[in-house]
């Protein structure tokens, strides 16, 4: 039995089951299961959306335990602090743990065997482990996707769109020389990781340099912001600029879903916007 994390937002999802379809696809003798416990312990706004969103339905731990043991389980992890692998190895499950780097801090928290891979690295050979394995990350390395497009490409299609509001931004784009800006704010403001302003000018100069006729449409989850500074970072040099609004909660995915239909992109270090670059079909040219 090999169980991989599931864990996140939509994107980290979508990379998580990318990394499960293509496990499956190359051992398929193994039991590839997904584990779900993270929505029902972690204090975050995150839900489980591969079924709701993509109507994905990969094999997830929760169902293969009875109503009051995965309960259990969960007061442990919650209460406790253990982790999924945690818990199985002291109820006699003989689990070793493979963990990307970023996930050290967790991995800690696991007594049995380790093994430790980058993060973002493409390591074909660790889901080739024998005996019952957990695996702990994001699995963001694009080569997992590449070795199985064709079957992903297949399998996940984005809903259609039937909001008045997104049906004017889909039509602009698709008869405009689109270039989305994605700018991740929020929990990458707080951690360090948000692009500065000046970074956002520097590849909005690159792009419209690079081609002219642009027309810009930010996709942020703090819009408010980028209005603000639109100058400080280059939003107001193209000759239309469109601020995509109301796509929050439930309706997230559809700024993925738009992105993905321009054909020129600019992405910072956010799994949302690498993932809508990953499945643009209509993608010329990546600034990342």
């Amino acid at each position: 039995m090999k169980i991989l994390q599931l864990k996140g937002g939509l994107a980290d999802q979508l990379f998580q089951y990318i990394f499960y379809r293509y496990s499956q696809i190359n051992m398929p003798d193994e039991a590839w299961i997904m584990d779900d416990s993270s929505f029902y312990t972690d204090d975050t706004q995150n839900s489980y959306e591969l079924e709701s969103v993509f109507w994905l339905h990969p094999d997830i731990l929760s169902r293969y335990f009875d109503y009051d043991v995965w309960n259990y389980m969960l007061g442990l992890k919650k209460e406790q602090g253990k982790s999924i692998p945690q818990i199985l190895l002291e109820n006699g499950t003989d689990i070793k743990l493979v963990y990307e780097s970023d996930e050290k801090g967790q991995a800690e928290a696991f007594a049995g065997e380790k093994i430790q891979t980058g993060y973002g690295k493409y390591d074909p050979d660790i889901i080739k482990l024998p005996g019952e394995v957990y695996y702990q990350g994001t699995w963001t390395a694009p080569e997992w996707l590449k070795n199985i497009k064709d079957t992903i490409s297949e399998e996940i299609n984005y809903p259609p769109v039937y909001e008045d509001a997104n049906r004017r931004y889909l039509s602009q784009i698709q008869n405009s020389k689109a270039c989305s800006i994605h700018v991740r704010r929020g929990d990458h403001v707080i951690s360090g990781r948000a692009l500065s302003d000046d970074r956002y000018l520097e590849k909005v100069k690159y792009m419209l340099d690079r081609e002219e006729g642009l027309s810009l449409f930010v996709f942020s989850d703090d819009i408010a912001y980028c209005r603000a500074h639109a100058h400080e970072m280059g939003l107001d040099l193209a000759g239309e600029t469109v601020y995509v609004e109301g796509n929050s909660g439930s309706l997230a995915f559809r700024d993925m879903q738009l992105m993905s239909q321009c054909p020129y992109m600019i992405i910072g270090d956010s799994a949302f916007g690498k993932i809508a670059a990953l499945f643009n079909k209509r993608l010329q040219h990546l600034c990342s």
